[in-house]
């Protein structure tokens, strides 16, 4: 090994002796393939029982974490039941009038749980609204289906009345259960006609 002048031979060895890097170089792999840091295969130390007893410290901590926060959304949880339920009580033939204009299926439950007469002109006139928008759209498929593709404008016409319809209805039955809950009575003179012609089949 040769030191002399500030200079060092890096390519003399001698057995058992490592010549010593200087602070601006890079540390090398053992093997000496350049570019690559030498670096442990483990690099973190295992701290054996002290790493138990600080994980277990760590979970015991989150466990008390998740007690503290179910605790509190079991409070506010159980807050909302009460006033759900509160106004259900207060609230519940609106409720049930309401229901009757559910889109499609909403008149079944009023029509056969209920004997009252005003819960069974509600249901009924749900009834009939659900089916004339189902003939409606049924009748508007068909003749779409049906209609030969060159005519491309029509089918689009027919497709602009399937959505209007759609909107008409539940429009309609919004405005009902609008009106029921704001203690007002809404009716459309014509289906007031219909609906007496149908009470006689139901």
């Amino acid at each position: 090994m040769v030191y002399g002048g500030g200079l060092e031979n890096r390519w003399v060895k001698a057995p058992g002796v490592r010549i010593p890097h200087l602070p601006h170089e890079t540390e090398r792999c053992p093997r000496g393939r350049r570019g690559r840091f030498a670096k442990p295969l483990y690099w973190k130390r295992y701290r054996g029982f002290e790493s138990l007893s600080l994980r277990m410290e760590t979970l015991r901590m989150y466990l008390q974490h998740i007690k503290k926060y179910s605790a509190i959304l079991y409070a506010t949880i159980t807050e909302y039941c009460t006033h759900v339920k509160t106004f259900c009580i207060e609230h519940k033939r609106e409720i049930i009038l309401s229901i009757a204009y559910v889109p499609y299926i909403g008149w079944l439950y009023p029509l056969y749980a209920f004997e009252d007469a005003q819960v069974q002109k509600h249901a009924k006139r749900g009834l009939l609204y659900a089916m004339t928008a189902v003939a409606i759209a049924l009748t508007i498929f068909l003749i779409v289906f049906m209609m030969p593709r060159p005519w491309r404008l029509l089918r689009f016409v027919f497709t602009i009345l399937l959505y209007l319809n759609y909107f008409v209805y539940y429009a309609i039955v919004t405005t009902h259960i609008y009106c029921i809950w704001n203690k007002k009575d809404f009716s459309i003179p014509q289906v007031e006609n219909y609906l007496e012609k149908l009470e006689q089949y139901i």
